[in-house]
């Protein structure tokens, strides 16, 4: 569930509900506390205060407290929301001049803040608030996503052909399209004009491409019957194959999508350099550290690409940390020396290894030109 979705449950529940305010917030605890953002969304709810979910969890309890010795200071009940405000007020002081609003205007204005007005999709500010906990979500649990970057083609022309009122209605379309075909994980957002970016969480980059090939099949089956033609070029990065960051997505995504537009417009590019980087060869090789100079073994492969490695190991290393690794032969004494990034890390169920993803460093992937050849006679001849 999205942090706004979980936010316009929290305040429907609160206005909707004809018990009191407690109650109903010991309700949504029991219903929905697993969500990693719930204490959050509550707290920011109720008195627009936004902090760390741990931290919105200790206040919601110190303020329950904090409402019992009231009621038993006044000999009469304490509406909740009267015992938050005083205790952030007076006690955490993390408020100083508070205001009251009614929960459906907040419920409008939270809308308003991260709801494209015109096409009904997320806006620009929520996708890079998405994008961000979606990025940690990933590297925590080691799971992939892709980003698709769409933009309409040949769009200005619709403008000036017909008019800004009918390019209107050919992005509220478009828009439509969208929400037809994503999954209830994905999102779908306007980046700007008649660029969109589609989020994906745990897809890897075949599975965009597929999503992506059926949006493009049924626009074509949509333009026999419509008015205007309309198409679209897009272009997808990947988590963590293509890059760790979401700027880096972003970029990477607009590159693919450059090439899209100069291959002829109405189709989907990833990027150039991800052509010989789908397939993981399985192999199972001893990984040593580069310590100053000193190799120790830390550890074995679970598969090996031409972008990455992914292996097992007890030493604790971090994500984004860059490291030194030799990979070594099955057959002979080779090792094959590569410069990596740590890009994503899961520590295995009850033990105490990690299972990380690796990507190589700059040009160094021609370091394993050996090992690549060795690994594919191995899995012939398996």
């Amino acid at each position: 569930m999205s942090p706004l979705e979980l936010k316009e449950l929290i305040v429907r529940s609160l206005a909707d509900s004809a018990a009191g305010l407690a109650d109903t917030i010991s309700v949504l605890k029991r219903t929905y506390s697993a969500e990693p953002e719930f204490y959050s969304a509550l707290l920011e709810v109720l008195c627009d205060v936004r902090v760390a979910n741990d931290e919105a969890e200790r206040i919601l309890n110190a303020a329950a407290a904090h409402r019992a010795m009231m009621e038993r200071s006044f000999g009469r009940g304490v509406d909740f929301r009267v015992a938050l405000l005083d205790y952030l007020t007076v006690i955490e002081r993390l408020l100083s001049a508070p205001t009251v609003i009614e929960l459906r205007t907040y419920l409008a204005k939270l809308q308003l803040a991260t709801i494209d007005e015109l096409t009904g999709l997320y806006n620009r500010r929520f996708l890079n608030e998405y994008l961000r906990r979606e990025l940690h979500r990933a590297s925590r649990y080691g799971i992939p996503f892709s980003v698709i970057f769409l933009d309409l083609d040949d769009f200005k022309a619709i403008n000036d052909t017909h008019g800004h009122q009918v390019g209107d209605r050919v992005l509220v379309d478009f828009a439509e399209l969208l929400k037809r075909y994503l999954r209830s994980e994905d999102i779908a957002s306007r980046y700007g004009g008649e660029e969109f970016m589609l989020v994906m969480p745990q897809t890897d980059t075949h599975g965009a491409m597929r999503f992506s090939d059926r949006l493009v099949g049924e626009l074509e089956e949509l333009n026999e019957e419509s008015d205007i033609p309309l198409s679209f070029s897009g272009g997808i990065a990947t988590f963590p194959t293509h890059a760790t960051t979401a700027e880096q997505l972003i970029d990477i995504a607009d590159r693919a999508l450059y090439e899209a537009k100069i291959a002829g417009k109405g189709r989907i590019r990833v990027p150039e350099s991800d052509k010989r980087s789908h397939f993981r060869f399985p192999a199972s090789l001893e990984v040593l550290l580069s310590d100053n100079g000193n190799p120790r073994s830390v550890g074995f492969t679970h598969d090996v690409s031409r972008t990455g490695l992914c292996f097992e190991t007890d030493h604790e290393l971090t994500v984004g940390q860059t490291v030194s690794l030799l990979i070594r032969s099955r057959y002979d004494s080779t090792t094959y020396r590569v410069r990596t990034q740590i890009v994503w890390l899961r520590k295995e169920e009850e033990s105490s290894r990690f299972r990380l993803g690796a990507r190589y460093s700059g040009a160094e992937v021609k370091n394993l030109t050996g090992l690549f050849s060795e690994i594919r006679q191995s899995n012939r001849g398996s």
